[in-house]
């Protein structure tokens, strides 16, 4: 959409911030574009957990839910280099969003045990505050904001 969405899911260039943004650019030769998908992009993220200092261990189930809570930052660009018919990363600012980036802080609570249904693989569910964007959506002026999105999983 013109912003971002409360919903991720984990994988792609994973900005949380920008998740669910169009990133919409003009084109040279007149219409607009969207850069939420393309077919170059890299990106850079990084957790800092500090459970140390915020030790979650409810009596009775502890022993199946584990509360993370960490600082994030995520950086990275995306680019659709198939209007220009080129390999790599474009050199047009108009088919590339340029670098962005989020920070903030989130807390992934997983379950880890379920009881009779022994078998089934943990389930992380992550709440994560990107508190500051690069560059922030056109509705929205401020780059310092709350904001959240909720994810399933985490992507690293």
């Amino acid at each position: 959409g013109n912003s971002y969405n409360h919903l991720q899911q984990g994988g792609g260039l994973n900005i949380r911030g920008y998740a669910g943004y169009l990133v919409p650019r003009e084109l040279n030769s007149g219409p607009q574009t969207y850069l939420y998908a393309g077919n170059a992009g890299l990106s850079f993220s990084a957790e800092l957990d500090y459970d140390k200092w915020f030790n979650f261990k409810p009596r009775g189930i502890a022993n199946y839910l584990h509360v993370d809570a960490y600082l994030f930052g995520d950086a990275g660009m995306l680019d659709d280099i198939s209007q220009d018919g080129q390999f790599g990363m474009s050199t047009k600012p108009e088919l590339s969003t340029g670098l962005m980036a989020s920070a903030g802080a989130g807390f992934a609570f997983t379950i880890k045990k379920w009881g009779s249904i022994d078998k089934a693989k943990p389930l992380t569910i992550r709440f994560d505050m990107p508190l500051y964007l690069s560059n922030s959506p056109f509705v929205e002026s401020k780059n310092f904001n709350f904001r959240w999105v909720m994810g399933i999983n985490r992507s690293f």
